[in-house]
């Protein structure tokens, strides 16, 4: 059991380490992004680059974040699952039985595995997507739903080119206005 209990401390300590990581690129992104707008074309395009850059390690930074979250959670519940077995007086290696068993109390592992997800701020897809290859039925976990946007872009920013990088410029709201689009009495309608 120390074991796994070092190997989830180091777990944890890398995903910290991810995590940090990908906060100093997302504000790196949105620096170059708000940067590059206040130059004329030839440099936006260089600043275009480097914001290509700086998504393509952010896309590979998640994708080691989702890893390490897929290892952390069998990690979790290999511990929940040995823990379980400990506590059964019968050699059972039937997860389900186990847990059907009414001199095994079951619910604190349980919650247990819940702490954890919460602890370390784990996706519940992949949690789930984990338990479903272990073949454990330990917690009523389902993935969240995927919100319709890119679900790696959080930055408005995000995947724009060197096109899609323009100079706001102040302009009178009021120019544009005309009372006559707004003539309640036309008979236009």
């Amino acid at each position: 059991m120390q074991e796994l209990e070092k190997r989830r401390i180091t777990l944890a300590q890398k995903r910290d380490r991810i995590s940090h990581e990908l906060e100093k690129l997302e504000t790196e992104h949105t620096e170059l992004f708000e940067t590059a707008a206040d130059y004329d074309e030839p440099k936006r395009k260089v600043y275009a680059q480097k914001i290509k850059l700086v998504e393509k390690k952010i896309e590979i930074k998640e994708e080691r974040k989702k890893l390490n979250t897929e290892k952390l959670a069998t990690v979790i519940f290999v511990s929940a699952v040995k823990e379980l077995r400990d506590r059964c007086e019968n050699d059972s290696r039937d997860i389900d039985a186990i847990l059907a068993d009414p001199a095994v109390e079951s619910d604190d592992v349980i919650m247990s595995v819940w702490d954890s997800i919460v602890e370390y701020n784990l996706d519940h897809g992949t949690v789930a997507e984990v338990q479903n290859e272990l073949d454990l039925d330990l917690i009523d976990i389902e993935a969240e739903p995927k919100p319709e946007d890119d679900p790696i872009s959080k930055n408005p920013h995000r995947g724009l080119d060197e096109t899609d990088i323009e100079i706001v410029t102040e302009a009178d709201p009021l120019e544009e206005f005309d009372e006559s689009d707004f003539d309640l009495y036309s008979d236009d309608s």
